[in-house]
């Protein structure tokens, strides 16, 4: 049912898919799609967990195959690159945008709320363990690492929705701009130390 409500929603034009409809293509009653998913939205999140749960294989496997620090992150955010692009190109939209979201405190300040799923949980700590062990190699204790990791999702995620360049040479392309701008956010994390 998620591999067949994923191949629809990505293929989704004027019409929404309903569950009725994945469940017409994945040749199971309504009744049994209805029984695990109760709206749209539970199906899409299951959807979006399978999702991160394939690429956090891939991340891991990058992460696991660069000792070097600052060799990890370029890969990790490379990957990241990779992962949000394909992401986009599927279904219209970046899924790492949907792991966050904020809500307002009693004192009416939004604060960051994570994501809850196993799924973004596993894929935080990998962002998360990528941005410490650059910091631990370079000395930056002043920069919050939930900053930091928010910082690398912001930039991958820019990259992403750039235009892809230009044969006229007058936009880089989306890549260049990624290593180009992850320069500068670690030159600015050595600075700060």
């Amino acid at each position: 049912m998620i591999e067949t409500g994923r191949e629809l929603i990505a293929m989704e034009g004027d019409t929404p898919v309903s569950l009725r409809m994945i469940a017409r293509h994945a040749h199971y009653s309504a009744g049994v799609v209805y029984r695990y998913f109760p709206d749209r939205a539970s199906l899409f999140l299951a959807i979006r967990d399978a999702e991160l749960d394939a690429y956090v294989g891939r991340l891991q496997t990058v992460f696991d195959a660069h000792a070097d620090p600052e060799a990890r992150l370029r890969a990790v955010a490379d990957e990241g690159f990779a992962f949000a692009s394909e992401q986009a190109n599927a279904f219209g939209m970046n899924m790492l945008t949907l792991l966050w979201t904020r809500a307002p405190q009693a004192d009416g300040k939004p604060v960051r709320i994570r994501d809850i799923s196993p799924s973004a949980a596993r894929l935080h700590a990998l962002f998360e363990a990528t941005i410490t062990g650059l910091f631990s190699q370079i000395g930056c204790t002043k920069v919050p690492p939930e900053m930091a990791c928010a910082s690398l999702m912001a930039i991958i995620t820019g990259a992403v929705s750039l235009p892809g360049g230009s044969t006229h040479k007058d936009l880089p392309e989306r890549r260049e701009v990624l290593s180009g701008t992850i320069d500068v956010l670690i030159a600015g994390w050595r600075q700060a130390g």
